[in-house]
């Protein structure tokens, strides 16, 4: 398995895909892709990225371990980026050498990839990074699997499409596995629309919060609602498609109920970490949109989610970045220094002395200290509710 320097997917086979899908003919630009794809990228006598660090290992990959200072991750990153712009310098140089079998690829500059390297800045959307980045994968890979079902229908390139569309959907949306599932295919043609037809709107009657939220929607444009018309319109050829109700079918036309596993596989597929469901993806807009926007901002996302807010103030946890982090130690660190000052203007003044309020003495009782035999009167026996009757002690009697 390798990722296409180009449209950043995983293939089991890369040459061939090199050659039909971006049409390399080109033996020399075809190696120099798939050296990038494998990693096999001279970076000798490459200087040392870390600012202050002048120096030009021979080994650059060795060196970065010397940095204490730099993570796993970011070593790994580094690298990546240098030897794609290694990449990128040398299949310039082909094209300017002018051969009689024409370069066709183009990389991505270098900025863009140090601005994909670098992460998100403060206040600006997610969309500017990796999300950016995986986004673009899923779509290239949507319309890959399109052609292959057109020309070659089967199970296994349908099952893929199934996890590569429900994951970008619930990117989108944060909606549960089991609003994909219900999906109908009369909810998918009746999709409200603007008067331009750019922006759609799929609402799914049956979920699980729909008493509580109503029907679930799916906000989609132009392009994004083209992949369920033309998967609509390639249903003709797979099994099942006759006598289904559902947009994701199985061969005996039930319900899809695997499309976490599906998703699962598209998600590492893409040569992206971890493997998550549904659900964490979930979380993490949730918690996304608790840390990073306001209460209604947040009360909107939620709503469209068919998301309760008191759910995740319950259950899932706070998660803050570093700037974030760093505004909660700011607060902390003012309040202990308010709380100094009220402390020392609270020693520099004399507290004003104490009225003493006059003491009053509680009359004794005469019945104090003495016992039960001595009480002249006791209940009578016998009677235990109502009015009670007294009768005289042996004491008084004598007495």
């Amino acid at each position: 398995m390798a990722e296409c320097a180009l449209c950043f997917n995983v293939y089991s086979w890369l040459a061939p895909h090199l050659t039909t899908v971006h049409k390399v003919t080109n033996s020399d630009e075809k190696r120099l892709l798939l050296a990038l794809a494998a990693g096999r990228v001279d970076t000798q006598k490459t200087l040392c990225p870390v600012p202050g660090c002048r120096r030009t290992p021979a080994r650059l990959d060795s060196h970065l371990r010397q940095h204490a200072e730099l993570s796993t991750l970011v070593r790994k990153e580094t690298m990546g980026r240098l030897k794609r712009q290694k990449g990128a310098r040398e299949l310039q140089w082909l094209q300017s050498t002018q051969p009689a079998i024409p370069v066709v690829s183009r990389l991505a500059s270098s900025s863009g990839e140090e601005r994909d390297s670098k992460g998100p800045e403060p206040g600006r959307p997610c969309a500017d990074c990796g999300c950016r980045r995986a986004t673009e994968r899923i779509q290239a890979q949507l319309i890959d699997l399109g052609k292959q079902i057109e020309s070659n229908p089967s199970t296994r390139q349908q099952w893929r499409f199934y996890g590569f569309l429900t994951g970008y959907l619930t990117s989108i949306s944060g909606h549960r596995c089991g609003v994909f599932q219900n999906l109908t295919i009369q909810e998918v043609e009746e999709a409200s629309r603007s008067p331009d037809e750019s922006a759609y709107v799929i609402n799914i009657t049956t979920h699980k919060t729909n008493r509580a939220f109503g029907a679930a929607q799916l906000s989609l444009n132009r392009e994004e609602y083209s992949w369920f018309r033309r998967f609509l319109a390639l249903q003709a050829g797979l099994p099942g498609e006759s006598q289904a109700t559902y947009f994701f079918f199985t061969s005996r036309a039930n319900p899809f109920r695997t499309l976490n596993k599906y998703f699962q596989s598209a998600w590492i597929s893409m040569g992206l970490p971890g493997k998550p469901t549904f659900t964490d993806v979930r979380t993490a807009i949730a918690t996304h949109a608790k840390n990073a926007h306001s209460s209604e901002d947040r009360r909107k996302v939620a709503q469209f989610m068919c998301h309760d807010t008191s759910t995740s103030d319950k259950f899932y946890t706070l998660h803050l970045g570093p700037f974030q982090a760093h505004e909660r130690r700011r607060l902390f660190e003012r309040a202990l220094v308010e709380e100094e000052e009220e402390d020392r203007e609270a020693a520099g003044t004399e507290s004003p002395p104490r009225k003493g309020r006059k003491r009053t003495e509680t009359p004794v009782s005469p019945l104090e200290g003495t016992s039960r035999r001595t009480l002249p009167w006791r209940p009578a026996r016998g009677k235990s509710q109502g009015a009670r009757l007294l009768e005289p002690t042996e004491d008084f009697e004598s007495s």
